[in-house]
């Protein structure tokens, strides 16, 4: 497989901020004006994962471990169907088309199933990631678990 090497660049000036590559279990950029090197989204409480353009999880974070049972082992290299594919077939071309064909940002809900076979609600938000021609090369995912009602609780200020 061949890195891919990333770029983050200032929204206002297109500088470049810092630069780096993915590999299978940590996403690092050191940046280029200290030089200290940065983790990425493992501190994050949504699961977070980033595919490749045909859908193969190349990164994830410790919370898709916490809330599907999965390991980073397990997940890297596969597609999110380990945990995803219970929605209709067609909702999920629908998803592609808008994400891959369209270059559009989902969001959606979907259920998901953890490893030991629980089902749960999340809001999932995919964001297409372009190369310098246009074409998505890879995808961000965010999934956030939609809460039981039995869970939330209110709190009635005085």
């Amino acid at each position: 497989m061949q890195k891919s090497i990333l770029e983050y660049r200032c929204v206002n000036c297109n500088k470049l901020l810092a630069k780096g590559s993915w590999d299978l279990a940590k996403m690092e950029i050191k940046c280029l004006r200290c030089g200290e090197v940065n983790s990425f989204f493992d501190s994050e409480v949504d699961q977070i994962i980033i595919t490749d353009d045909k859908g193969i999880v190349r990164y994830a974070n410790q919370s898709l471990v916490n809330l599907t049972g999965y390991s980073l082992t397990e997940v890297i290299g596969k597609t999110p169907g380990l945990w995803g594919g219970q929605m209709p077939q067609k909702f999920y071309q629908d998803l592609w088309h808008k994400i891959k064909d369209n270059k559009k940002i989902a969001i959606v809900e979907v259920l998901n199933k953890t490893k030991k076979g629980k089902m749960y609600k999340a809001i999932l938000r995919i964001s297409p990631i372009l190369d310098v021609n246009g074409k998505p090369m890879m995808f961000l995912g965010i999934e956030t678990k939609i809460l039981p009602k039995s869970k939330v609780m209110l709190v009635k200020k005085d």
